[in-house]
């Protein structure tokens, strides 16, 4: 993988061409192995948008702007319910609701991963046991993130929540 950038669109100083060349680097690596990008502007801009919602996503987690929204299933010989999937919407002060879209795909590749999964998986079975308790044992379905794979305790993560929360195992999907 090659990345270049050429004087003086790029930068007037070596320090400039060099911290450019690298960002080409980077996305001629995460784009195709073995490729050749050349330094545009639109690289930095895209990095400094994704570096201003990452540092966004840990204001939104620290004031509690994350929500899980209910989408419900049912029985389709009935129409009766029977569970119901946890998906998470952000609650932007300013923007309203940001559609996930946007911002777990960014979510999935920073350092917040593991505390918003973690939130997610907690809130949803909490909120399944406030529906068990009441009378109604629906399930709840709970995405998991690319980071609760790759981590080795994910069994013992979900054990804990199971545990904390009193939700009936069967009903975590």
């Amino acid at each position: 993988s090659v990345g270049t950038a050429v004087y003086p669109a790029a930068g007037r100083t070596a320090d400039e061409l060099l911290a450019n060349s690298h960002l080409a680097f980077c996305r001629a690596k995460a784009t195709r192995r073995g490729g050749h990008v050349i330094f545009e502007s639109a690289i930095r801009q895209e990095l400094e948008a994704r570096l201003t919602l990452e540092a966004e996503l840990v204001r939104a987690a620290e004031r509690n702007e994350f929500e899980l929204f209910y989408q419900p299933q049912v029985r389709l010989i009935d129409g009766g319910p029977i569970g119901a999937e946890a998906l998470i919407r952000w609650r932007h002060p300013v923007r309203g609701l940001v559609s996930p879209a946007e911002f777990m795909p960014v979510v999935h590749t920073s350092p917040i991963s593991d505390r918003v999964a973690a939130w997610v998986l907690h809130t949803a079975c909490r909120q399944a046991r406030t529906w068990e308790k009441s009378g109604h044992s629906l399930r709840v379905g709970v995405n998991l993130s690319p980071s609760q794979f790759q981590s080795t305790d994910l069994a013992t993560a979900v054990a804990e929540v199971i545990d904390v929360t009193g939700l009936t195992p069967g009903l975590l999907e």
